[in-house]
């Protein structure tokens, strides 16, 4: 199983979560591309991971990183896709044709989530 090079903000959030009630907000926006960005990625399985019987939120960081690309300004391509993965799990485990199917839909999330008005 590859290595990650650092925390997982998930075991932050579950350690910040047992210590009280203060939780940081997010916004509507960012809950509605967090949880398609999730989607995607757990449906391409990029490395196999969930296959393989690991837990739903072992993306959970290059969701993070995803998501911050879906609501930022930079232009969503298959090269800036790659590097979340190569940087979480190193070069051996760059998602090639996977990255520029993923850019695609992460690029559909994006208008969506643009087009929508909030509650």
């Amino acid at each position: 199983m590859p290595r990650r090079t650092r925390c997982q903000p998930t075991l932050w959030a579950t350690l910040y979560g047992t210590m009280g009630t203060a939780m940081v907000r997010r916004s509507w926006r960012y809950d509605k591309a967090w949880v398609e960005v999730k989607r995607v990625v757990a449906a391409a399985d990029p490395i196999g991971l969930l296959a393989g019987g690991a837990p739903d939120d072992e993306y959970d960081p290059e969701v993070t990183d995803l998501v911050r690309l879906v609501l930022g300004p930079s232009e969503i391509t298959r090269d800036r896709v790659d590097a979340v993965w190569t940087r979480w799990f190193g070069q051996e485990y760059s998602l090639g044709g996977t990255a520029h199917n993923m850019a695609g839909e992460l690029a559909l999330i994006r208008s969506q989530c643009v087009a929508e008005e909030g509650p």
